[in-house]
């Protein structure tokens, strides 16, 4: 999961909420980021990446906090994907007809990173 954020400096006009209780990096994997692949970065490594990025201006009280909204909104479009994966589906386009079919939106694709 590339998390989702608020849209501050230059991509956006959302102020930066600091964080209410800490701003210590992450130090547990969360569930949503505990599988292989996709950044080329270790777990962790990524998810220090996604809250010093994202979500230190998302108004979350910690680290936890962030990880922890982001693995439960993944969480349903995630289970579609893996049912998909499991029936032998893995191509992207068929990942988004799945996607769309189960109510989600789709805005746009990577098809460079999959």
């Amino acid at each position: 999961m590339h998390g989702l954020w608020p849209e501050t400096g230059s991509y956006g006009s959302s102020k930066c909420i600091a964080p209410s209780s800490s701003k210590s990096d992450p130090s547990d994997v969360y569930e949503c980021y505990d599988h292989p692949g996709g950044s080329g970065m270790s777990p962790i490594s990524f998810e220090k990446h996604e809250w010093d990025k994202h979500g230190r201006c998302a108004g979350v009280a910690d680290a936890d906090d962030f990880f922890k909204q982001l693995c439960s909104l993944s969480s349903p479009p995630l289970k579609v994907m893996d049912a998909a994966r499991k029936a032998g589906h893995v191509d992207l386009p068929g990942y988004v007809s799945r996607l769309t079919a189960a109510g989600f939106a789709v805005f746009s694709t990577d098809t460079h990173n999959k």
